[in-house]
């Protein structure tokens, strides 16, 4: 008799266990996004701190956290060009608690030449959306020696301040004084933004390239030709390129190529490649809501100087596009390496 009742509560205490397993995998099953991140951790991989995607990272990820309910920790990193951050999105776990934001140009662009530090496809992303940058121009001491176009032209031995060779600094700053046949060299590794601009207020160097709304523009600084087909609403007083120089058709191709570097891309959102579609799916659509607020749009702003953001269809197709471009891009590459030094 005590067998069969220790059997039979042996057999009830199995099939409550069971149950119990059960219940919880299918509970675990049937998780959707939204439960999964709640009180979550998700790592936010970026560039520096200070620098705009560093600072639009932390903007980000305080409103995903208060949608989302997780808790995100940004990683800032010092890095050139984004790659740094960007391998270690690439190559985390596809989990989606893995995140990163970077600049959209120079991230594309090394993998695009090959460079063998790279350690991601940018065609394999899965992309959230972006925040693309404003026209870059180039730019002069307001009261110094070339503050007009016609000064700047007929000066000899120029050095342009930049940063990064292939970063948009030094390599679209660099095209624009090739195409206006400028007597120059650019200073590459002169630094961010900011380290440019006092470069060229104590005159070490004469110009540089800077996106029109870049940390750190003071009015110290005089812009003298926006980087674009189209005047920019920012500067409407400063001539775009082609009204100052002829193009040929291959570099209007050139050219064209700064719209969906910088104008397109900007600083992008990533997920790492085979993340679950649902939870990338999930990541878009809080992007969607947390893009639409006034409040962080208003914080974008002060930083990017627009707020204009594109979705991840958009981003998907011009990185492909830059992709189908490599050739024109090394075309470049070749014209301006003779400008380094």
């Amino acid at each position: 008799m005590n067998s069969v009742f220790k059997s039979k509560a042996l057999m009830i205490a199995l099939v409550l266990i069971l149950g119990l397993f059960l219940v919880g995998w299918k509970s675990k099953k049937t998780e959707g996004p939204k439960e999964f991140y709640k009180d979550a951790t998700v790592i936010w991989e970026c560039g520096p701190s200070g620098s705009t995607v560093g600072i639009v990272s932390r903007f980000f990820a305080k409103y995903f956290a208060e949608i989302t309910g997780a808790r995100v920790l940004v990683e800032p990193h010092r890095e050139i060009a984004g790659l740094k951050s960007m391998n270690l999105v690439y190559n985390a776990k596809p989990d989606g608690l893995t995140l990163g934001c970077h600049i959209g140009s120079a991230t594309v662009m090394n993998w695009l030449f090959d460079d063998p530090v790279v350690k991601y496809d940018p065609e394999k992303f899965n992309y959230i959306g972006a925040f693309p940058q404003s026209p870059m121009a180039l730019w002069v001491k307001a009261d110094g020696p070339y503050n007009t176009l016609e000064k700047l032209k007929k000066g000899t031995n120029l050095k342009m301040a930049g940063g990064s060779p292939i970063g948009y600094m030094s390599f679209w700053g660099t095209l624009a004084g090739h195409l206006l046949d400028l007597d120059f060299k650019t200073i590459v590794g002169v630094g961010a933004p900011p380290t440019a601009k006092l470069s060229v207020l104590r005159e070490e160097t004469d110009f540089t390239n800077i996106v029109s709304n870049a940390p750190g523009m003071a009015p110290e600084l005089k812009p003298l030709a926006s980087l674009s087909f189209e005047r920019s609403d920012l500067n409407p007083d400063v001539p775009a390129l082609p009204e100052l120089v002829e193009l040929t058709e291959k570099e209007k191709k050139m050219l064209k190529l700064t719209d969906a570097t910088e104008l397109g891309l900007g600083m992008f959102i990533v997920a790492p490649p085979e993340t679950p579609q649902d939870r990338v799916e999930y990541i878009r659509k809080v992007f969607s809501q947390i893009t639409a607020r006034d409040d962080f749009a208003s914080e974008v702003k002060k930083v990017l100087g627009r707020f204009d953001p594109r979705s991840a269809e958009e981003i998907q197709k011009i990185v492909h596009s830059l992709v189908e471009n490599k050739t024109t891009f090394n075309e470049i590459r070749q014209l301006i390496n003779k400008h380094y030094i």
